[in-house]
């Protein structure tokens, strides 16, 4: 997902992406989203709040089909079994 956001950023309309996401209940696809978004510096702070105020108070992991390792993130109350290193080469790639 991070790959894919990064290489169609300059094509995501993110207030229609927010829309389309709020659609959904997933706590876990608000989590993710936001994080990739704030991380890559897609995202205004404005639409990153939106984002925020869904959250609840438990974690997700940022890969769901990565074991259940790594650093817990809270501000999007996430566990990061990818390294951030990583996602933050994918810019570079």
């Amino acid at each position: 997902m991070a790959k894919a956001l990064w290489m169609s950023r300059e094509d995501i309309k993110i207030p229609q992406l927010l829309d389309y996401v709020r659609h959904f209940s997933s706590g876990a696809l608000h989590r993710r989203l936001g994080f990739l978004l704030e991380l890559y510096a897609i995202a205004s702070p404005e639409q990153l709040r939106q984002l925020r105020s869904k959250l609840t108070s438990t974690y997700d992991r940022l890969d769901p089909t990565l074991p259940k390792s790594g650093a817990f993130q809270a501000r999007w109350r996430l566990q990061l079994n990818i390294g951030i290193d990583e996602l933050e080469a994918i810019p570079r790639t």
